[in-house]
């Protein structure tokens, strides 16, 4: 089952994270799905999806870990790793695009309903993306919240898809919690 990766590092910028690729060269790397780097309300922030934890492992031990020491990245926590619930990763324009990262409080299960009301799932009971989202990510972080890690093409995309999604969330007891801000996105790598 693929992991969902948050690194938020305090502190951290866009110089350190431009310095941290230049070193690693290749992407995507083995075993990555996709990953997001933007700024944070803190710093930096990179999310990403991998095979497992292991192929992450692998990477860090390889590549990552040297090239942060390197470009003198600010150490924050250690990497989150959750276990994903649902990935849906598409096409799009990515030149003004947005991150909106969220931990929000409801289960599992109410996630599922509002996917299911919102009309958000294809015949195949697959995840359709709605107008301008790129990348679409729900990871359990515990029995009673998830982290949504979205990629919209604009703030307009986003704020559109929450004009209909925002009774759909209500409706199933998710209503409740104080988005945070939608964050540019710096890069963004799809495998």
């Amino acid at each position: 089952m693929p992991i969902v990766m948050v690194m938020d590092i305090p502190g951290g910028t866009s110089a350190h994270y431009d310095k941290v690729m230049e070193l690693i060269g290749e992407v995507p790397a083995d075993g990555g799905i996709f990953h997001v780097a933007s700024p944070s309300e803190n710093g930096w922030r990179v999310v990403d999806v991998w095979e497992s934890q292991e192929a992450f492992g692998r990477f860090f031990e390889a590549k990552l870990g040297a090239a942060l020491a390197q470009a003198q990245v600010p150490e924050g926590a250690p990497p989150q790793f959750l276990p994903t619930h649902r990935v849906a990763i598409g096409q799009g324009d990515t030149s003004h695009a947005v991150a909106f990262v969220a931990t929000i409080p409801g289960t599992i299960d109410q996630y599922d309903e509002a996917v299911e009301k919102g009309g958000l799932l294809d015949s195949a009971g697959e995840m359709a993306r709605p107008p301008g989202n790129v990348v679409h990510v729900c990871a359990a972080k515990g029995a009673n919240e998830f982290l949504i890690v979205d990629v919209w093409e604009s703030p307009e995309a986003f704020g559109a898809f929450m004009m209909n999604m925002g009774p759909v969330l209500e409706s199933v007891g998710i209503g409740d919690f104080e988005p945070p801000p939608l964050q540019p996105v710096h890069n963004v790598i799809i495998a």
